[in-house]
């Protein structure tokens, strides 16, 4: 079966191009389009970051919702954006070619272009490989001490392994990330694993924006606690 998935996966890519090209989208997925070149963005339902945040990325409804901002947002930047010339998308599956759809696919428009793709589907790292060949692969880790139920003393290794293909692009970055790590209340595991594909310069100036933007929120969350202390 393993065989059968790759062979069809390399039979699939000659639709996409040559083996050694750069890296600038996945099939007709492509850094740089706008959105009115992506039909399925014109049935997006509204959706608030912290409500996506309980849709499970396996129920397959093959939905998709355009993020609206609420509270949450500041907390979880990759559900939604703060910038205001910011729109995201999350589908539950795209069809990137005519035999290759992808599940949970997050999208990122700056002014109308499409700067950041975020892909959590585990067939990507493998089409990717096929295709660009092996990325380049580095791990952190970080040691955590629990205490099990009977009071033994348990260590824990938090993980995360960056594998980064080259996009022939200085502009552009391709990398999966996958991240272990463990609660810190009862050492439970947890695994994430996501591939994404990102516009560097126009991810750095989204990220000062919103890094300005948190600023005058926590200076306007202190006012208020400020102001609440009256008469104190």
């Amino acid at each position: 079966m393993k065989k059968l998935l790759v062979l069809s996966i390399t039979m699939a890519l000659a639709c996409i191009g040559s083996a050694y090209s750069p890296i600038t989208g996945f099939g007709r997925l492509k850094l740089g389009m706008t959105i009115d070149q992506l039909e399925e963005l014109n049935n997006a339902e509204p959706i608030s970051a912290s409500v996506l945040l309980e849709h499970s990325e396996f129920q397959n409804e093959n939905k998709i919702y355009e993020i609206i901002l609420d509270t949450m947002t500041n907390a979880y930047p990759y559900y939604g954006a703060l910038d205001p010339s910011v729109r995201s998308f999350y589908l539950d599956r795209l069809a990137v070619t005519p035999v290759i759809s992808l599940d949970h696919v997050s999208l990122k428009f700056c002014q109308g272009k499409l700067y950041s793709i975020k892909i959590s589907d585990y067939k990507i790292k493998e089409i990717l490989t096929v295709k660009y060949g092996e990325p380049t692969k580095s791990t952190e880790g970080d040691e955590k001490v629990f205490s099990d139920s009977e009071g033994n003393r348990v260590v824990r290794m938090d993980s995360k392994i960056t594998s980064t293909w080259d996009t022939k692009n200085y502009g552009f970055g391709c990398y999966e990330v996958q991240r272990i790590w463990y609660s810190d209340l009862d050492g439970k595991m947890n695994f994430m694993t996501a591939t994404y594909l990102l516009d560097k310069n126009v991810q750095l100036e989204v990220s000062a924006i919103e890094e300005r933007i948190r600023g005058r929120m926590k200076e306007r969350e202190l006012i208020k606690n400020r102001e609440k202390l009256n008469g104190f």
